[in-house]
């Protein structure tokens, strides 16, 4: 909340923490997830979490299956990501990376249920190691990654589709490994395509168009299609309902299981806005409410703000995911959640926290009941009321 910033951090005496370090809010990052959700509800796909994009493990649990989040398991670059990932997150584990070496190998096998190769020349190298540990009782499914040559980025050097890029194998070249040897896709499960970078559905449906046009002939022999990264989700502006006709156009096209490892999020903020201010004062409202959330020598503390959060955030959180699931768009979601977190801190502050007022405060309030201005009976954190009309909700994110 903006306005409590300076006295919120105060708080959390910042002087004593680690530098550098992040501070991750909780309610925040369920909501993602709960937008994610609905995606996954209505289309049947699975989403992952790309670890190179957020690898806070102590989080894991409000992100993953295994816990109290939805999400089905983790994209690694590492074997040491893929070993976090199965240790912490405990869910499905897909790896990739441009290229892999023996020792790499040896310890994904370890963790990893999916690994996907940037080539034939390492699918062939590594085949005989997958091989050998189904033998031994580790089954590992195995895919590659595409370069259907369609460009929706605009710098260069960051476009995975560039003509200089060896990212993904081309259509030409999977032409003339399947015209060597009909059975090279022998052994594969699956085909995956990273092309996106924070990008809207309409960039994806292009790419897919792409895709299906110079791949999509092999897709049925496939038991899995990962659309990759870079699908900007959780954007106030995002297109769900177009990524989900992309998603069940792929599925039931050629019946597949789709995944995809989006990334990037919308900040959904409740609480006293900076600018709040009193009514009758012109004063703001924000040190007002910073002094009795978290005390001062005179004022105790109330916690109207962090005590709702506590008892309600599971419950914005499944209120959102329910709303996106019908179908509801995802700005109108989000802030149909505002309203009802903006109206769950409003009840508590008029609920008469503990402790009661002092006996000072009480005279004061019935002295200015007495002239018509107070409202003692409405609870202990209620004077003028200023503080209770000023609990609104701001929605950031990048358009």
């Amino acid at each position: 909340m903006r306005g409590l910033e300076p006295e919120y951090l105060a708080k959390l005496k910042p002087e004593s923490w680690p530098s550098p370090c992040f501070i991750t809010d909780l309610a925040l990052l369920r909501a993602n997830a709960a937008i994610l959700d609905g995606v996954q509800r209505r289309t049947g796909a699975k989403i992952m979490l790309a670890l190179k994009g957020f690898a806070q493990w102590a989080a894991f649990p409000a992100l993953s299956r295994a816990f109290s989040g939805p999400l089905w398991g983790c994209c690694a670059s590492s074997p040491d990501e893929a070993r976090l990932a199965k240790e912490e997150f405990r869910g499905e584990v897909h790896a990739f990376a441009a290229g892999w070496n023996e020792e790499d190998m040896a310890g994904l096998l370890l963790w990893a249920d999916h690994v996907v190769f940037n080539s034939f020349a390492q699918w062939r190298r590594f085949r005989p190691m997958i091989e050998a540990a189904g033998r031994s009782g580790k089954k590992v499914e195995c895919g590659l990654r595409l370069n259907p040559e369609h460009s929706e980025g605009t710098v260069p050097i960051y476009d995975p589709c560039d003509p200089s890029s060896r990212l993904g194998i081309r259509p030409h070249v999977l032409a003339r490994e399947l015209e060597a040897d009909p059975h090279a896709l022998d052994g594969i499960s699956g085909l995956h395509f990273h092309t996106l970078c924070e990008q809207n559905s309409d960039s994806l449906a292009r790419t897919l168009d792409a895709v299906e046009d110079k791949f999509g002939r092999h897709f049925r022999r496939m038991n899995w299609i990962n659309f990759g990264g870079g699908h900007h989700i959780t954007r106030p502006d995002y297109d769900i309902d177009l990524l989900c006709r992309c998603i069940e156009r792929i599925r039931d096209r050629h019946g597949v299981q789709v995944y995809l490892e989006p990334g990037e999020a919308v900040a959904l903020r409740a609480g006293v806005m900076e600018g709040a201010k009193n009514i009758d004062t012109g004063e703001p409202v924000a040190p007002y409410a910073a002094a009795n959330e978290f005390g001062t020598s005179r004022i105790p503390a109330r916690k109207f703000l962090r005590s709702t959060v506590d008892a309600k955030k599971d419950e914005w959180s499944d209120y959102l995911g329910r709303a996106i699931a019908n179908g509801v768009k995802p700005r109108q979601a989000v802030e149909l959640t505002g309203e009802r977190m903006v109206s769950d801190v409003q009840a508590t502050i008029e609920s008469n926290m503990p402790p009661a007022n002092a006996p000072s405060t009480i005279r004061r309030k019935l002295r200015q009941e007495d002239k018509g201005g107070g409202l003692m009976h409405a609870g202990t954190l209620i004077d003028t009321g200023s503080l209770l009309r000023s609990i609104a909700f701001e929605m950031e994110g990048k358009e």
